[in-house]
């Protein structure tokens, strides 16, 4: 999900400044309903992963078919390597690497950033719009459709900059700080007018002492229509 939201700001700058062309998205299918919520995504492509071969298959038949004028890797793992040489698409962009058959995938490159500012995802994705023409730097906000409402949507009516939106787990278990309820205690009690809100795909508790004026648990599965509300 993270690497889908720093790339959607480089496509949506893509957009703006090309706003003859049509912005295809592959995505496996729990994230598309995020991109679905982009306005400046014209199509979104879904497959299941966990349907392996069958609906790769299926994919890679849609992709053929559909004739594109080129295709962005952004990510270049291994999976999206495999699409986008497979595809049948002629101009293929992606950054060039040594692992595995991935650098005969592509026909145009992007040069791999080696600065400071090249550690971060956003400067590798923005490097591709440099190399198509485009502008930059990124300064505008990721526009996001309407969504539905929801009935806790009324704990952000405060000032922005006192809400503190945490999300308290990740896929990857050496990414899971296990300090968040300590840190949330800490920020409560510095200052009543500041709120935290946790989110994240594995349930926690709400510790007894939070204050629901304060704190808002909204941890579990949920829909991501409604994490991105």
């Amino acid at each position: 999900m993270g690497d889908i939201v720093i790339a959607a700001h480089v496509m949506q700058e893509d957009a703006r400044q090309w706003p003859q062309c049509k912005i295809t998205w592959v995505a496996n299918e729990p994230f598309a309903p995020m991109l679905r919520q982009m306005p400046f995504i014209a199509e979104v492509i879904s497959f299941r992963k966990k349907d392996k071969l069958k609906s790769i298959l299926a994919l890679l038949h849609e992709l053929r078919q559909r004739k594109f004028d080129m295709v962005w890797d952004l990510h270049g793992l291994l999976r999206p390597a495999m699409f986008t040489l497979l595809s049948g698409v002629r101009l293929r962009w992606g950054i060039r690497t040594n692992k595995g058959l991935r650098g005969l995938t592509y026909t145009r490159w992007v040069p791999p950033l080696t600065n400071e500012l090249g550690r971060h995802a956003m400067a590798h994705s923005a490097a591709f719009a440099a190399c198509a023409g485009l502008d930059y730097a990124l300064t505008s906000n990721l526009q996001l459709r309407p969504s539905a409402t929801y009935p806790w949507q009324s704990f952000f009516s405060s000032d922005p900059d006192k809400n503190f939106v945490v999300v308290t787990d990740s896929s990857r278990a050496f990414k899971n700080w296990p300090y968040f309820p300590g840190l949330t205690e800490k920020i409560l009690a510095a200052n009543p007018a500041h709120r935290v809100i946790w989110c994240g795909g594995s349930t926690l508790a709400t510790p007894a002492h939070f204050p629901a004026t304060q704190f808002l648990n909204l941890t579990g599965m949920r829909p991501m229509e409604e994490l991105v509300a």
